[in-house]
């Protein structure tokens, strides 16, 4: 897991914290003629905020459970030719 690392609101030095980048990443694609379709989808699952996996939140933000989300995204393109 790639590490981030953010000031600490105490200390104001550099203090590391996990990354999960987005999992279960699926995309589809359908051409005909000159259109063509892709719609996409990525999902993150929950996660915490520090390395101890605190349950409590705090009000900074640097503790607690961070909720999973879905991102989908569309594009159609027209080929208008040469």
């Amino acid at each position: 897991m790639p590490m981030l690392t953010r000031p600490s609101a105490k200390t104001g030095r550099a203090k590391a914290i996990a990354y999960r980048s987005p999992r279960n990443t699926k995309a589809r694609s359908a051409s005909e003629a000159a259109w063509k379709l892709n719609l996409d989808s990525s999902y993150q699952s929950d996660q915490f905020a520090d390395n101890a996996n605190t349950s409590a939140e705090s009000a900074d933000g640097s503790t607690g459970k961070i909720p999973g989300y879905i991102v989908f995204s569309s594009r159609a393109a027209y080929d208008f030719g040469p």
